[in-house]
């Protein structure tokens, strides 16, 4: 009996179940055997053996700069005609090619970020608005049980809970969130949480409704079943910063009803805000930052306490705009909120001391706002350039920086603004370029020039 056997009757034995089916293959590279007179097709061979299909699309680059596109129109043994939708430059017999698998969103899927989603729209609108059918299915990295939200300029109106597929479209129930928001068709829809997300518990949502004027009640839509829990401390933030911290109180059918104390807010909470779920080990690894929100002279009160593990005589680092300004011992610890000495400035040279000083350090004055850290905090995403050109909406230039080099395959993040982050894959790569495609699931908005590209490590 061959090893491979072998290894098959011990999973069934293991696992009391036989195999899944086989993963979805990256990118299959190919070589051009020919071109057509009039340059509107080519023919390529695949450098293994592989399975196919019509309508696969085919991208032509050399030293990491996109040539040309098309798609698969036949297949023959061992071969494919490609037509061409794009070309910048017609590539000749030699030239390389990547075949993209028809089921790449299902890739998309497993390697996006925890701030990442996929996108589609609604296609139709059925049974008045309880029901809906979107564009994607499947094959684009949806599954049954998804939860998605519903979008009306950037904001979720209607949450969609997929529950079969039909002629490769998923279809699913709707849930309004705002009553009298009706969903139709050509509203955008992004996945609720991504799967990272829900591994990490760095679940994310968006302030919906807001009541109270001073201590403040906060609704947002976001799922049990994604690991939100009562208790859970959330980071409240919007585009002019962070803003404080609410705790999460119930469930109220697809929201999640939380409360936030004015004395810890930098300014009232508002609808619009993002909410951040904001735990412990994130705090205590670095990757999620603390505020101040009051200062009194040497002494500062930071927004986390007891909940968020904080411990008295605790040494703590200040930041502002990514620089080590001061740092911090914390000398009394409450259930939301914390009280710190100024210790020593951070620009202060010598061994450090905890020793409390009568008087206010020299160096940067602290400000509320200014982020604090328990470790040094993440150096976070690195910058790979940004796109020097996009072509048939999905395959694009990436002008490199220097020393980035992205490797053929890799998942790269799109900074695409306020309509959030968007996903590409390395197809091509040199020296000073690479080349990007873009699946339609993977990004809110076609990509375009200018746009920053960062590794999809945090």
């Amino acid at each position: 009996m061959s090893r491979l056997v072998w290894i098959w009757v011990a999973w069934v034995i293991a696992t009391g179940q036989t195999p899944g089916p086989e993963e979805v293959r990256l990118l299959t590279r190919a070589t051009i055997e020919s071109v057509a007179e009039d340059g509107r097709s080519v023919v390529i061979k695949p450098r293994e053996a592989v399975v196919i299909e019509t309508g696969q699309d085919v991208v032509f680059s050399a030293d990491g700069t996109p040539l040309a596109s098309g798609h698969v129109a036949t297949t023959q043994p061992g071969a494919a005609t490609v037509t061409m939708d794009w070309v910048g430059v017609l590539p000749a017999p030699g030239f390389e090619a990547t075949l993209i698998p028809r089921e790449l969103g299902r890739i998309v899927r497993a390697r996006l970020p925890f701030d990442g989603a996929l996108w589609t729209h609604v296609r139709e609108v059925l049974s008045e608005g309880h029901r809906c059918i979107l564009e994607h299915g499947e094959g684009d990295g949806l599954k049954s049980g998804d939860r998605l939200l519903v979008l009306r300029q950037g904001m979720p109106i209607a949450r969609v809970e997929v529950d079969r597929f039909v002629d490769g479209k998923a279809q699913g129930e709707v849930t309004k969130l705002i009553g009298n928001a009706e969903i139709k068709a050509g509203d955008a829809v992004r996945s609720e949480q991504s799967p990272a997300a829900r591994k990490s518990g760095r679940l994310r949502s968006r302030v919906l409704r807001v009541t109270g004027e001073g201590d403040q009640v906060v609704w947002f839509p976001v799922d049990e079943r994604d690991g939100a829990a009562v208790g859970d401390r959330w980071l409240v933030s919007g585009t002019d910063g962070p803003v404080g911290v609410i705790e999460l109180r119930e469930f109220r059918g697809p929201f999640a009803v939380a409360s936030g104390l004015a004395a810890l807010h930098r300014r009232p909470i508002r609808a619009g805000d993002w909410v951040k779920r904001r735990d412990p080990r994130d705090v205590a690894a670095g990757r999620v930052p603390l505020q101040i929100f009051r200062v009194e002279g040497d002494y500062v009160l930071i927004n986390a306490g007891e909940t968020d593990q904080m411990a008295r005589d605790q040494s703590l680092t200040a930041y502002r705009e990514g620089r080590a300004i001061a740092r911090l011992t914390l000398s009394a610890v409450k259930i939301d909120f914390s009280g710190a000495k100024v210790e020593v400035p951070a620009t202060a040279t010598g061994p450090a001391t905890t020793r409390p000083v009568t008087s206010r350090p020299a160096g940067p004055e602290l400000e509320v706002g200014d982020e604090v850290y328990a470790q040094p905090p993440s150096t976070g995403r690195r910058r790979l350039g940004k796109l020097e050109w996009v072509e048939a909406g999905r395959v694009a230039a990436l002008g490199l920086e220097p020393g980035a080099k992205p490797a053929i395959g890799d998942g790269v993040v799109l900074d695409m603004g306020e309509l959030g982050i968007g996903m590409a894959i390395v197809l091509d790569a040199g020296a000073e370029r690479a080349t990007l495609f873009v699946p339609s699931v993977a990004a809110p908005a076609q990509a375009s020039a200018g746009t920053a590209v960062y590794s999809i490590d945090e």
